[in-house]
């Protein structure tokens, strides 16, 4: 159904662990410790900064390049909305195919991009594949509000609508690969905290070393274990600032959603991804800081720094 492209080498985890408390019952139940595979994929397909719209078996020579796919978003049954731009070879394909009753598909690959510099950016793709048609056009200004409701960030570029129904769904990223049920898929809610991550993740790569380096002082022993640019996913431990801190660990933070923070750690050729996770899942972005600052502050006391009544602070 998809090409076989993956993403980039993914870090090797340092062992996971909850950093701020013991787990709550959500998360002891299972539902709590991290997105499902059908929120991911909504999560990548919604919010990734790139995406294309292939058809298999367009002539290559026509199109050199696969349509970029500026603007989407995922209907409640499923579809996926998509505005493509009139001189799209892929529309004159959807509409050559409406006019001789024939059914068309397509692929949308969604490529999602770590917002800062680091390496192994590529954090994951998603794969939808099905039935392209286009809008009815005694529906179109309907789907073009639905369209906007559903991201107001799109540019309010002209265009032309059409819909995948989605048939088979892939997740492929740094939890691992999964095929997605497409009722799971339609059923699913992407990350709230998403459309804000990429500022969230500047700002925390930028204006906060000091906390960045109490999570670099948990892990700094499982990271002198680490292999030159070694592959895998995985979360925190406990641990006191050894050698490998002393002598530059460079701490990124990679990704950020509802559940906790990925940070990536870089020893010279050592790279490692450790997962932090919030107390309980934030519901929404107004939820964010209290989360943080709560994560960040056990972190200070798990690495001595300060008393355990001023973790819960």
């Amino acid at each position: 159904m998809h090409r076989s492209v993956k993403p980039q080498r993914t870090p090797t985890p340092v062992a996971a662990s909850d950093p701020t408390s013991a787990p709550t019952a959500e998360q002891a139940a299972g539902g709590g410790s991290g997105p499902t595979p059908a929120q991911r994929a909504r999560t990548v397909l919604e919010h990734a900064s790139s995406a294309v719209l292939d058809v298999p078996g367009l002539d290559l020579t026509a199109r050199p390049f696969p349509s970029p796919l500026p603007a989407r978003t995922v209907l409640p049954d499923g579809t996926v909305l998509i505005r493509l731009a009139d001189s799209s070879p892929v529309l004159r394909c959807v509409e050559l195919a409406h006019r001789q009753s024939d059914n068309l598909r397509a692929v949308i690959e969604a490529t999602d991009v770590a917002p800062v510099a680091v390496r192994h950016r590529i954090r994951g793709r998603a794969w939808v594949s099905g039935w392209l048609t286009p809008v009815p056009s005694a529906d179109r200004e309907r789907y073009r509000r639905l369209l906007t409701a559903g991201h107001p960030h799109w540019p309010g570029s002209p265009g032309e609508l059409v819909l995948l129904e989605a048939e088979e769904v892939v997740i492929d990223d740094l939890w691992g690969s999964a095929r997605v049920d497409p009722a799971a898929f339609a059923r699913a809610q992407a990350d709230p905290i998403a459309p804000h991550e990429p500022d969230l993740l500047q700002h925390l790569a930028t204006a906060h070393a000091d906390q960045l380096a109490v999570l670099t002082a948990l892990v700094a022993e499982r990271l002198a274990e680490v292999g030159p640019d070694e592959v895998g996913t995985g979360g925190a431990g406990a641990g006191r600032v050894s050698g490998v801190a002393e002598s530059g660990v460079r701490a990124v933070p990679v990704a950020l959603d509802r559940f906790g923070l990925r940070v990536r750690f870089l020893a010279g050729e050592r790279v490692a991804d450790a997962r932090f996770d919030f107390a309980r899942p934030v519901e929404h972005p107004e939820q964010l800081r209290a989360a943080m600052h709560q994560l960040f502050r056990h972190a200070e006391w798990r690495a001595g720094q300060v008393e355990p009544d001023q973790a819960r602070r």
